[in-house]
């Protein structure tokens, strides 16, 4: 009596411990396929922005196109302007390189800007279209994004002790140039600048933040400039 019982408790530790690596591989399986219908998603708006104006593009499109039904669509978007906001952000992640941002400003700054320039046709799909708008303000939800931890990045870099306020300004005042330049670059798209004035642009742009920073927040004490 007392081995059976003892081989009952053996049966069922092998049965839950069976249990719970079945349910860890179930999750991770499941966690797969959510990130999967995300990704799908995705590279379907991405297809048809190719091809089409934002305006004549659907949400059954779109699942039609990733081949996932509608449920799942909203289970990772609210609409088309939330595919939208991830869509810009994961795109443009991708080309500014986020981790090397806060020093690296104008080169990832530079390789957005050719980005969208040489995509010129799908981005003239979203600024031509009913959504120009919400497109617009993405973008500046974006560039404040990227921008607060570049501002922090340099004051601390420069020993500027910047108050929130501060920050604040300086990421508005580069938050109208990222937006208004990618924009221009959308509606300008067949005329390329050459590549000195690109060049000094960026320079402008790169060492306009650096003064900014040292300069216009500095306090009685004059901050150290590294070489």
């Amino acid at each position: 009596m007392f081995s059976r019982l003892i081989c009952y408790n053996k049966i069922n530790k092998q049965i839950f411990t069976l249990t719970v690596v079945t349910f860890i591989y179930v999750a991770k399986e499941v966690n797969i396929l959510v990130k999967n219908v995300r990704t799908h998603l995705l590279t379907a708006f991405d297809k048809l922005i190719q091809a089409h104006s934002l305006d004549h593009i659907t949400v059954y499109q779109i699942c039609q196109t990733a081949g996932v039904s509608r449920q799942s669509f909203y289970y990772h978007f609210r609409d088309i302007v939330d595919l939208l906001s991830a869509y810009i952000q994961e795109t443009f992640n991708q080309q500014m390189n986020v981790h090397r941002v806060p020093f690296h400003w104008s080169q990832s700054f530079d390789h957005l800007l050719r980005y969208v320039q040489k995509n010129q046709v799908k981005f003239s799909h979203i600024y031509y279209s009913k959504f120009f708008f919400d497109f617009k303000q993405i973008l500046e939800d974006y560039a404040k994004s990227i921008l607060r931890p570049t501002v922090k990045a340099r004051a601390h870099y420069y020993r500027v002790p910047l108050h929130m306020e501060d920050v604040e300004l300086i990421v508005w005042f580069f938050k109208n140039i990222f937006v208004e330049e990618i924009l221009h670059f959308i509606d300008n798209g067949a005329i390329s600048p050459s590549e000195s004035v690109m060049t000094k642009y960026l320079t402008f742009v790169d060492l306009s933040m650096d003064e900014v920073v040292i300069h216009a927040f500095s306090t009685d004490s004059v901050p150290s400039t590294r070489t």
